[in-house]
């Protein structure tokens, strides 16, 4: 997502300095996807061009694979627009090698929900509006157009792979202020029992998925089912890694000073005590911006993401993840169930067990 307005200026709420902004899409060879990502990071240029995109390209420590770069200059004026999409030109032949496969895609896959449903990339919903502007929805004109963007409604049906009962489904579109990733975020309201087809993983095997989100104490609990099987204990909204259900007081939360002292060997051994406890704090490399300031959600107790399941799957089969609401939006909450962000990662990145390890957590 890039927007260009006001202090937003290239990706939105991503570290470029660390990390490639990266996406994920679908293509028509089944259970497959594409990884599109602008080379950012000087440390890892290679052979690339700083500011261009490329498609399945993975230059790091581990591997030194270029990828095919999208060419925007083949045309004088490159519209690439078709009669039922969008084209664009590569310099060389996209294919889903064994390098493909087993090198590039091997890696930790984050994906905002907004790329995990195409129908809100196809009909231009994503990243619609002005993330600074918030609009009154009480103000007088009550005008059917808000100035500064709008939120969107998601009949039952819309979506493909979809299904849902008793509750809305809804995308808030980016603001800047969200403690969300890349400012926008997708919610169920009400006694929810929804159910959605899981982006393809790119080869068989032990995957870890897991839920990036905000908690906050008007939302409520959920329990999480992977193909009809339940998966552990139910996710509350409502708690952050500070309280008793993760590690209390031993987590440094809310002091933007306190997790840039700790040591490494500090940080993988609370690292350790989350995961055991099913949870990871933030990327590092995700923030909001507060005024001048980015505010990474790294160092917040109530940004994180939540293990949903670990398991082997099987990568020539459509999977399905199901949210089933556990709680009586009783006490304050109002059962809201938020989906930012999804991770699927593989045993190669996850697991890391041995003392004084820590997952490269860009």
């Amino acid at each position: 997502m890039e927007v260009n307005i006001g202090i937003v200026k290239g990706a939105f709420g991503i570290d470029e300095t660390l990390l490639n902004p990266c996406d994920w899409h679908y293509t028509l060879l089944p259970h497959t996807m594409i990884k599109v990502e602008q080379l950012t990071v000087r440390k890892y240029q290679g052979q690339g061009t700083l500011r261009q995109r490329y498609i399945n390209r993975r230059f790091d420590d581990k591997f030194k694979i270029e990828g095919q770069l999208i060419d925007a200059t083949v045309e004088t004026v490159p519209v690439h627009d078709a009669i039922n999409g969008h084209y664009f030109y590569v310099d060389d032949i996209l294919a889903f090698t064994n390098d493909v496969q087993n090198k590039v895609h091997n890696d930790r896959i984050r994906m905002d929900f907004t790329t995990i449903f195409p129908e809100i990339i196809g009909n231009g919903l994503r990243g619609e509006g002005n993330p600074i502007g918030t609009d009154d929805m009480n103000r007088p004109d009550d005008s059917s157009t808000p100035k500064n963007g709008r939120n969107f409604y998601f009949p039952l049906g819309y979506l493909d792979g979809v299904t849902f009962t008793n509750c809305k489904f809804v995308l808030r579109r980016p603001h800047t202020h969200f403690s969300s990733w890349q400012g926008d975020e997708m919610n169920l309201f009400g006694d929810y029992d929804f159910t959605f087809r899981l982006p393809p993983v790119p080869f068989s095997g032990d995957w870890q998925l897991r839920l990036g989100f905000c908690a906050i104490p008007t939302r409520g609990v959920t329990q999480i089912y992977l193909d009809g099987v339940p998966q552990g204990i139910p996710l509350d909204m409502t708690k952050e890694l500070n309280t008793d259900l993760y590690i209390g007081d031993r987590f440094k939360d809310n002091d933007q000073s306190a997790y840039d002292n700790m040591t490494d060997e500090e940080k993988a051994e609370e690292q350790k005590l989350l995961k055991n406890l099913g949870a990871y704090r933030s990327p590092k490399t995700i923030f909001r911006f507060d005024a001048s300031n980015k505010d990474y959600f790294v160092k917040q107790g109530g940004t994180y993401r939540r293990i949903m399941c670990q398991t082997f799957i099987d990568a020539t089969q459509d999977h399905y993840m199901r949210f089933r609401v556990a709680s009586d939006g009783k006490q304050g909450n109002n059962n809201e169930f938020m989906l930012d962000y999804l991770e699927l990662v593989p045993k190669s990145v996850y697991g890391v067990d041995s003392d004084g390890e820590i997952e490269d957590d860009l």
